[in-house]
């Protein structure tokens, strides 16, 4: 292959073109993310039996389906159970070296739809929760910037209208949103008159309930679509409305609303559930994961257009603040790496024109950006990302990746002052250097390899960084001993 590329010059500057050409792809198509994909080894089961305590839960739930679960899939690492009234958790962890996660999910709802029919009458479907493993790339938040009380109502509206807007961005796989207040309707009652107009608590609940009456009034049946039940809608759309409620007449019949005896306000529940506060301001954020396979920075500009667009439209007192870009930190990692390699060629030019010429600094100053752009052909063809990790793995590779074309550069120097041509000299350097090189390679892999072999989550988020290692070094064995 040396004296093939040696003596076809066409034939080496096609080799290199496609090396050029396939590398600026692979970077243009690359997924970029600050940190590895993992997969998910963690879920819980949450089950509902209304009405019954703690014990039947246990008894009835949650051992029936922790039993069915371990009996039938081996690959649990934890199971672990907790019920109360009304309600069964349970907490399940894949083991370390379990493969093919999906698959395993997909048995364990399986599972779970069979041990359905097993369960006591009354108890809810088994629901399956899983945690997400990955990093938001973005995250917007929604700050309530009055001096009033903050209206949640509003904030979540906006919200769900920002929500459907990065959901239409190409690449969104998921948006959560966090600081969501559950908001309640209060009705403070005034015992002192409520007692003088003869009236008790339990008059002004059951006027409230019987005006927002939503329990059936009738039925429809059809032989297509059997029998429904038909509801009335309630009549409770505002707080006005609650006031004006009729509360039966008191004990000297005058006309009492609910608003003559109690303080009717809207307002968070209390405890809340969950808060959200930016800078010290209430606030709902919006946390966004992508699909697989996404570039990140290109999608970051979609979605920063999107937020702009949308905060120009939000009414005076609200606005947004972009809280977290993951693009900040991918593009922070691939310009320390190229200005990592480009420090490198030069320091190692500047070396090698010091110790053995120009004309060798040039060759091996080649090889270093060569080997970097066919490791990005690499990390395409096998599916990997650009993130810290793999960034962290060419990083390291820097030094390793011209050694071979330094040996082999210098033994052509050699050879070329006996040998009676240039290809002679190419033969006999190959020969000489081919075993000694692809032994020196394998034994840095094989350094590598237990970082890449680690199971589970760990070797997922690790690994990145012994693939780069390895591309990095097989890409550069190729380059010396051909190109």
């Amino acid at each position: 292959m040396n004296g093939l590329l040696y003596k076809e010059r066409p034939l080496l500057a096609l080799v290199v073109l496609v090396i050029v050409v396939g590398g600026v792809i692979s970077y243009t198509n690359l997924p970029r993310l600050e940190d590895p994909e993992l997969s998910q080894r963690l879920a819980f089961v949450f089950t509902q039996f209304p009405g019954a305590d703690a014990e039947q839960v246990e008894a009835l739930v949650t051992d029936r389906i922790e039993k069915a679960l371990i009996d039938e899939i081996d690959a649990l690492l934890k199971v672990e159970s907790s019920s109360r009234s009304g309600m069964s958790t349970i907490t399940i962890e894949l083991e370390e070296e379990a493969r093919n996660v999906d698959e395993i999910w997909g048995r364990i709802r399986h599972e779970l739809r069979e041990i359905e029919d097993e369960l006591p009458s009354g108890a809810k479907a088994p629901s399956l929760v899983d945690l997400e493993m990955r990093g938001h790339a973005m995250i917007v938040g929604l700050t309530w910037d009055q001096a009033s009380p903050p209206s949640y109502a509003i904030l979540i509206r906006l919200a769900d209208d920002l929500e459907d807007l990065l959901r239409a961005i190409p690449g969104t796989a998921s948006v959560d949103l966090y600081g969501v207040a559950q908001e309640e309707i209060t009705i403070e009652v005034d015992a002192p008159k409520l007692a003088s107009m003869g009236l008790s608590v339990q008059d002004v609940s059951r006027s409230v309930h019987s005006t927002d009456s939503k329990v059936p009034s009738g039925l429809l049946r059809s032989e297509d679509a059997g029998t429904l039940v038909m509801e009335v809608e309630g009549e409770l759309s505002s707080l006005d409305h609650i006031r004006r409620t009729p509360l039966s007449a008191g004990n000297l019949g005058q006309f009492v609303t609910i608003d003559d005896v109690a303080d009717v306000k809207k307002g968070v529940r209390q405890p809340a559930s969950e808060l959200a506060f930016v800078d010290g301001r209430p606030a709902v954020a919006l946390g966004t994961f992508l699909d697989e396979g996404i570039r990140g920075d290109l999608w970051a500009e979609q979605a920063r257009d999107a937020v702009k667009q949308f905060e120009e439209q939000l009414p005076r007192g609200v606005s947004a603040h972009l809280i977290f870009d993951q693009r900040k930190y991918t593009t922070q990692r691939l310009n320390d790496l190229g200005r990592n390699l480009l420090i490198g060629a030069l320091a190692i030019m500047l070396v090698i024109f010091v110790m053995m010429g120009w004309r060798s600094a040039v060759i091996v100053g080649m090889a270093l950006p060569l080997t970097a752009l066919m490791v990005l052909c690499g990390m395409w063809a096998f599916g990997l990302s650009i993130n810290q990790f793999s960034v962290a793995g060419l990083i390291i590779a820097l030094g390793l990746m011209i050694d071979n074309a330094i040996v082999f550069v210098d033994e052509m120097r050699q050879r070329l002052k006996t040998a009676p041509s240039p290809t002679e000299a190419i033969r006999q350097s190959l020969r000489h250097l081919a075993m000694p090189l692809v032994g020196s390679t394998l034994t840095t892999i094989l350094a590598f390899l237990p970082i890449a072999l680690m199971p589970g989550n760990r070797g997922e988020f690790a690994s990145g960084l012994a693939y780069g290692v390895t591309l990095a070094l097989v890409s550069s064995l190729l380059l010396s001993m051909t190109v």
